[in-house]
């Protein structure tokens, strides 16, 4: 389960990263 989330998290990390950089 800690990993699972773990993955999501870095998941969501990365989204946010390149969100940012579109802008």
């Amino acid at each position: 389960m800690k990993i699972l989330l773990t993955a999501i998290g870095k998941r969501v990390q990365l989204i946010k990263y390149i969100k940012n950089m579109e802008k």
